[in-house]
């Protein structure tokens, strides 16, 4: 074993304020001597060894936004027991392969928090209705679903009809975790809608639903800089022709929609949008954020 103590040097990502150094050929050897007697002391030793370079590691990569740190050193041990047999000294050093499996494993469990927030309770602001009680309670969702119930629809194609009706029934029977892509695919197969269509019709019915819900509520003001970097950036575009309320509107009924919503609701406009011709900007974000004179109840009958 070799003697850490001649070796400290101060790492200008360690931020416990202490002394460290990996030391690899310490590491390789305690990687060897488990691999080749299973000696579970040195797979202990290994994995106390790693900690602070995971620590480091963790906390420059932000992983810790998306999980408590004593979890991702749990991931991370499990990781490293799993991977140590697969250890070969003549492909790189020892500091190599831990580096890599705690970069890895921090990637997959960011990603894995990203697939669980597809599952989102897709109303967010809107899910709180104005109503008594929580969420949760009976009258609370009663209410909730009497008044998506109520959501009007500018669509007249009878298969387009149908198909945002079983989206609905399908938002409310999932508590509106429903992801796009899967809702969107089933549409395919049963109303023989084509791929861009179904996706639309999701967006234009979420946005129809977040509609109904925000009815007199109050929301918290978001301004243009707010979007970027998030998957509604393209919005900021249009906040010079919305006053900062009905941007704000704008921004919340399209959170985790796709922005080419404010072409689908009327496509007659979208060449005058993309010349930037302001009144059919305009027109086409006053259908999103208060929907069409002549929309009708897509549950009043065909």
């Amino acid at each position: 074993m070799h003697d850490l103590a001649s070796k400290v040097y101060q790492t200008w990502r360690h931020r416990a304020g202490t002394n460290y150094y990996f030391d690899p050929d310490l590491a390789r050897e305690l990687i060897e001597d488990y691999n080749h007697s299973g000696n579970t002391q040195a797979l202990d030793d290994l994995l106390r060894h790693v900690e602070p370079l995971a620590r480091s590691i963790l906390e420059y990569r932000c992983t810790t936004r998306y999980e408590s740190l004593d979890e991702l050193l749990s991931r991370v041990r499990l990781k490293i027991w799993r991977s140590v047999r697969l250890y070969d000294p003549a492909r790189g050093s020892a500091f190599s392969f831990c580096a890599k499996i705690i970069c890895s494993t921090a990637a997959s469990i960011v990603g894995e928090v990203w697939n669980r927030q597809e599952r989102f309770c897709a109303l967010g602001e809107a899910d709180k209705c104005s109503g008594p009680g929580e969420l949760g309670n009976i009258e609370g969702l009663a209410e909730i679903e009497y008044r998506i119930r109520r959501l009007k629809t500018g669509c007249t194609c009878r298969a387009e009809l149908s198909a945002q009706r079983w989206y609905v029934e399908s938002f409310i029977d999932s508590g509106f975790r429903l992801r796009r892509h899967e809702a969107a695919d089933a549409m395919m197969q049963v109303y023989g809608l084509d791929h861009a269509r179904a996706r639309q019709l999701f967006d234009l019915t979420m946005v129809a639903i977040r509609r109904e819900l925000l009815i007199d509520r109050r929301l918290r003001s978001v301004m243009p800089f707010q979007l970027r970097h998030t998957k509604i950036a393209a919005l900021i575009r249009y906040a010079k022709y919305l006053s900062s309320e009905d941007f704000t509107k704008l921004a919340v009924l399209l959170r985790d929609v796709a922005p080419s919503v404010i072409y689908t609701v009327f496509p007659a406009n979208v060449g005058a949008i993309r010349r930037g011709e302001r009144q059919a900007i305009r027109t086409n974000l006053r259908l999103v954020i208060n929907g069409a004179p002549t929309d009708r109840f897509l549950f009043g009958g065909i």
